[in-house]
């Protein structure tokens, strides 16, 4: 995996123009990595399309993807695997599989910056590991694995990750201004015409708003677990990391899936913090 998100970086800098680092060999270990994928998943893809119900529940993406094709012809039962339906699915599961891949790392970085600026907060995150998964660390992820409800049931971690997101969101969002769509300052007349024009919602400020957030610019994972009608409770839509609505990031459970995993398998175990001194030496 760790060659295969190597991979789609230099593949990616190829689309922006850029060719450093990319060597000729490079497209046989994509070759190479795109049949290991096959192997990989085409078990998992058959075995989905012989249970196949129009009338399943399951929200998995092969499950959408057959449901898709069923829905497009509805005289059959079981989508033919065609090498395209396969290729198709395939580049969809690993989209899901590595997308977000940097975005991900770098939260898992403010994370630990924030855990290391804020010692309470770490202290109260690690009682919280101790009393849902007990005191020894290192039988963490064989409870995970047991039973994956565990990971539901910390929700001062999951505060740790929203105020993270909250203070330092890594993506960003644009939509196309529309005809008869305005953007007004509350209490202005004055509208402001979108047609034409890409629309960012800035949300690093919008996350700081003092009318909004209060205390805006502190660390304070505790404002996600206070019941309604208190004043750090927060506002409604305000918290837009993902971003809202039917374009949303499709990702977002994966994500908060992947953040608390890191979060419990590593926060208990090492003491993490800035080293840049050293660094500088190294270099």
């Amino acid at each position: 995996m760790l060659e295969q998100t190597a991979l789609m970086v230099k593949l990616a800098q190829r689309a922006r123009g850029l060719s450093l680092g990319e060597m000729p060999w490079h497209k046989a270990a994509i070759a190479r990595n795109n049949r290991l994928m096959l192997d990989f998943f085409m078990p998992l893809i058959e075995n989905s399309s012989k249970f196949l119900s129009r009338n399943t529940s399951k929200k998995t993406i092969m499950d959408s993807a057959f449901n898709d094709v069923l829905e497009a012809d509805g005289n059959i039962t079981c989508p033919e695997l065609s090498p395209e339906f396969v290729k198709d699915l395939i580049s969809n599961l690993k989209n899901f599989v590595f997308a977000g891949h940097d975005t991900t790392t770098t939260t898992i970085c403010w994370i630990f910056k924030n855990l290391q600026d804020n010692p309470d907060s770490l202290a109260k995150l690690r009682a919280e590991h101790n009393e849902v998964l007990g005191n020894d660390q290192t039988t963490a992820a064989d409870q995970i694995r047991q039973a994956a409800h565990k990971l539901y049931n910390l929700p001062y971690t999951l505060g740790v990750i929203k105020e993270t997101l909250r203070l330092t969101p890594v993506a960003a969002t644009l939509r196309d201004g529309q005809s008869g769509f305005y953007l007004a300052n509350p209490g202005d007349s004055f509208q402001y015409h979108t047609e034409g024009f890409a629309i960012w919602d800035a949300m690093p400020m919008l996350h700081r708003r003092a009318d909004l957030w209060p205390q805006p610019d502190k660390f304070i994972p505790e404002r996600w677990m206070v019941p309604e009608g208190d004043p750090l409770r927060p506002h409604k839509d305000a918290w837009r990391p993902f971003e809202l609505g039917n374009r949303n990031c499709i990702g977002q459970e994966l994500a908060l899936i992947e953040l608390r995993l890191v979060i419990v398998l590593v926060a208990r175990r090492f003491d993490i913090a800035e080293a840049w001194n050293e660094w500088d030496v190294e270099m």
